[in-house]
């Protein structure tokens, strides 16, 4: 294949993603969760299981302990 050919080939479905990017419901979200959990998953999932744990934590009590413990095999 001709380098001219191949890059209008490229450039061609390089402009098909954008519109289906663009087409997707809720682009800005899907544009936030194609970049940066793509990458770098942890950096979001890991403070979040931390705050809602803590939260679960504070709201739930004593008893959010004892089913953590018994979903995974405790006491």
């Amino acid at each position: 294949m001709k380098k001219d050919k191949f890059l209008t080939e490229l450039l061609k479905r390089a402009e098909e993603q954008q519109i289906v990017m663009y087409d997707v419901p809720f682009p800005r979200l899907f544009l936030f969760v194609s970049k940066k959990l793509g990458e770098y998953p942890w950096k979001f999932f890991l403070p979040f299981s931390v705050g809602l744990a803590i939260i679960l934590h504070v709201f739930v009590g004593k008893s959010f302990d004892e089913r953590i413990l018994w979903l995974f095999g405790g006491l």
